[in-house]
């Protein structure tokens, strides 16, 4: 596994202008680490698959390298982010329960590794499995693997979606079967040369899955997610693989300490699982990491919230004394603000990568985590023409395959409609205006120098009006629109 260590380094530089004092020394004691970066990951979620089944290989060897690559071009330039970890989700089987109205988004469903009878087929998720093979070609051979609901024919709606949120979306029988079903997804992959170092079992337990159709999800409360962890260190315990647990990743730094209105929300996430008294406490579970998993969403704005909450999740941690970290193991961008909601333009680009910095930097400096991970590595951008299908539109007796997939592709084509116009340019030499002799109105011109010649030019009475409102005077550059003037 990649371990990166990282002393974070508190310089006062002091400016002795205007004195003749010697320059204060400051000494840098590099044997200080303040924690232990585990990983700089991202997840598969659900893109991947569908490019690493069918995308050419060219165009998905591209993608890896910017993923996972740590090479640099001949200028020193940086080939890829060189992710030091993957993110792989073990779908729940949204995929082979579509026809029982399971997830609603295509895009967003999944296959799954075993059968309703038991029987496994591990060369589903193959797209998803390139990825696995282009991450570790690359260097980057350890894995996260996170489930977001436990297959479809364990849980107790007979779906990947929750029906309610009362308690977690698995039968009472169950909860042993789904820890040996992500443990037996381990083995394999461990037999295949992946280094699976940790299993995530939960996803944002808080969430209101019950009413959102578009990819899997769970409702979970602090009772059903001590029961997995506790079925999932047992099954660890009697395998020959030995990741460590993840949980809970809540959606909302908030529940790490906080109290929810809402009885069965799981909260207090911190003294409930990671202290020693703690009414679930899991620090006697020999393969949980000793690692709080949060998710950034709805708690990195304003500023003042964002530092404020990274402060005290670090005091709260170093207070309890277990020596539990911290990851942050899930963010994109979701909220709108002010700092980022404009029309897409450049400025709008260099917002967004700073907004991420800046919640990257106080995870990292201020609270202290030892690992951030992105969500869905891979995603469609603003511009890009995209047309969802289902199959019954093509399997239809209202129309032929043929007429079906030509208004697909009809859909599918992206127009830029692009202006050409004809400008002139230059400094302004001379302006001239006059009244007119033969009307109410006033005529003009003008002395334009462009890098090649000094031209004049007669002035209409639109341009006129232009130059007298804009204030316009010799030595101003000014632009002048052929067509409109």
């Amino acid at each position: 596994m990649k371990r990166i260590f990282f002393a974070i380094l508190f310089i006062i530089v002091a400016f002795p202008a205007f004195t003749k004092e010697k320059p204060e020394k400051y000494k840098i004691d590099t044997g200080i680490t303040y924690q232990t970066i585990d990983n700089f990951s991202a997840s598969d979620a659900w893109r991947s698959d569908f490019i690493g089944k069918y995308w050419p290989e060219e165009k998905k060897n591209k993608l890896a390298d910017l993923l996972f690559s740590d090479a640099f071009d001949a200028e020193g330039n940086p080939a890829g982010m060189a992710l030091s970890a993957w993110r792989v989700n073990v779908g729940a089987g949204s995929y082979e329960n579509r026809e029982n109205g399971d997830v609603k988004q295509p895009w967003n469903r999944t296959e799954c590794f075993m059968s309703p009878n038991g029987e496994y087929d591990f060369s589903k998720q193959s797209g998803q499995q390139w990825f696995m093979k282009a991450a570790r070609d690359r260097g980057t051979n350890s894995f996260v693997f996170f489930s977001n609901s436990a297959p479809y024919f364990m849980t107790r709606s007979g779906r990947t979606l929750s029906q309610d949120q009362n308690c977690i979306n698995l039968r009472e029988d169950k909860f042993d079967d789904f820890a040996e079903f992500l443990v037996r997804c381990a083995e394999h992959f461990e037999g295949e040369g992946y280094c699976v170092d940790y299993i995530s079992p939960i996803n944002e337990p808080n969430g209101q899955w019950s009413t959102n159709p578009n990819q899997e999800g769970s409702f979970a409360t602090k009772a059903d997610i001590y029961k997995v962890a506790c079925e999932l260190d047992k099954a660890i315990e009697k395998s020959h693989v030995k990741p460590k647990i993840l949980i809970p990743e809540v959606g909302n730094m908030k529940y790490l300490f906080e109290f929810d209105s809402e009885e069965k929300i799981p909260d207090d996430i911190i003294n409930s699982f990671f202290t020693e008294g703690g009414s679930y406490s899991v620090l006697g579970l020999k393969n949980v990491y000793n690692c709080v998993a949060a998710h950034d969403y709805w708690s990195a704005y304003p500023p003042e919230l964002l530092v404020g909450m990274r402060h005290r999740i670090d005091s709260t941690l170093r207070a309890n004394d277990t020596g539990t970290g911290l990851w942050a193991s899930e963010y994109c961008i979701l909220e709108q603000n002010e700092d980022i909601t404009m029309y897409r333009s450049a400025v709008r680009s260099i917002n967004l990568g700073l907004y991420v910095a800046r919640i990257i930097h106080n995870d990292l400096a201020v609270a202290n985590a030892r690992a951030w991970q992105w969500w869905t590595a891979v995603s469609l951008g603003e511009d890009v023409p995209f047309t969802m299908m289902a199959g019954s539109e093509i399997f239809s007796l209202e129309m032929s395959k043929t007429e079906a997939l030509t208004q697909a592709f009809r859909r599918s084509i992206g127009v830029r409609i692009k202006e050409e116009t004809d400008i002139i340019e230059g400094e302004v030499v001379e302006i001239e205006i006059d009244k007119s002799v033969t009307s109410n109105g006033k005529t003009g011109k003008i002395v334009l120098k462009t890098t090649d010649i000094e031209t004049q030019y007669d002035l209409g009475q639109k341009m006129i009006e232009a130059i007298i409102k804009d204030k316009i005077v010799a030595g101003d550059v000014i632009t002048i629109d052929k067509s409109s003037g």
